[in-house]
């Protein structure tokens, strides 16, 4: 079981770049995840949804194939979702744009 306590750290480690620290009520309730936070309120849930994306892609390409991520690496991968979906929010893009930068800022 050692690769699964490598894959917790570096989700813990993920999150704690993000400055937040995961309890159960945001494992079990993932939409209060970055709740709280100064950035952009109306897409928050699709940022947080994005970084749980990646965390599992993360996961499995660590039990599956062997190939570890570093936090890093899974926050450059939220970014590059957040450009390739940044197309279907027309509106909202400065509020994306903005959790884009923040990401970008803790890797």
């Amino acid at each position: 079981m050692p690769e699964q306590v490598e894959d917790q750290s570096v989700a813990r480690h993920v999150w704690g770049a993000l400055g937040v620290t995961p309890n159960p009520d945001t494992t079990r309730q993932p939409w209060l995840i970055l709740l709280g936070s100064s950035l952009p309120e109306q897409v928050r849930i699709d940022v947080a949804l994005l970084l749980l994306w990646q965390i599992w892609k993360a996961r499995n390409a660590l039990i599956f194939d062997r190939i570890s991520s570093t936090p890093s690496d899974i926050l450059r991968k939220a970014v590059k979702d957040i450009d390739g979906w940044s197309c279907r929010y027309n509106s909202l893009r400065p509020h994306l744009a903005a959790w884009k930068i923040f990401l970008t800022n803790c890797f």
